[in-house]
Formats: structure tokens, C-alpha cells, sequence
């Protein structure tokens, strides 16, 4: 699962491809709104890494289906899924932290 932190504008997804591509399609699909936005941005390669930075706004608590197309060939790439949160203790995530409890 990728985490993406909502504070921030710019967003670089780091993720381990089936084939390598230049220019790739990126297609975020909102799991709560049934909603997709699709990217078409450079891949680079790091070692074995596709990198790929893209500029979105997510919502706290926003999870989404990733899916990473060849734009040539359309074929998938890469499939995951992400969750939007600014906590930065990931191993100790709790839904309510900062929630008022009564």
C-alpha cells in the first residue's frame, strides 16, 4: 500500500513495474466515489523502480485503486492500492487519533 501524506501538492509514487516505459498512464480510482483521475507523466527509472511524480489533492482518509499503464502498448504495469493520511506513525494508525471523544 502506498501512503500519500493530503498536506501536500506534489506526490511521487516509488513502485517496482512489470516492464520498464518511458511515458506512462496513471489512473487513481476513488474506492468511496467510484470516481478515476488519469495522469499521463514521464516514468523514471531508479535501479529497478519506476518513480513517478504527479500533483493531485487528496483528502484525509481518501483510498484509492492504482493502476499504471504503458500509453503506447496500454499494457498494466503496475496495480496497488494508496491511503491519504497525515499521520506519520503508520504502524500505530488509528482512524480516530485527533477525533474528539466525549
Amino acid at each position: 500500500m502506498v501512503v500519500f501524506n493530503p498536506t501536500d501538492e506534489i506526490h511521487s509514487l516509488r513502485c517496482i513495474p512489470r516492464n520498464h516505459s518511458e511515458v506512462v498512464l496513471l489512473k487513481l480510482r476513488n474506492e468511496l466515489k467510484d470516481t478515476t483521475e488519469t495522469f499521463e507523466i514521464p516514468a523514471l527509472q531508479y535501479n529497478s523502480y519506476m518513480v513517478l511524480e504527479f500533483e493531485k489533492v487528496f483528502v484525509e482518509g481518501e483510498s484509492s485503486e492504482i493502476q499504471i499503464f504503458d500509453s503506447i502498448s496500454n499494457e498494466l504495469l503496475y496495480r496497488g492500492k494508496s491511503y491519504a493520511t497525515s499521520q506519520t506513525d503508520l504502524e500505530n494508525y488509528k482512524l480516530t487519533k485527533g477525533a474528539l471523544k466525549v
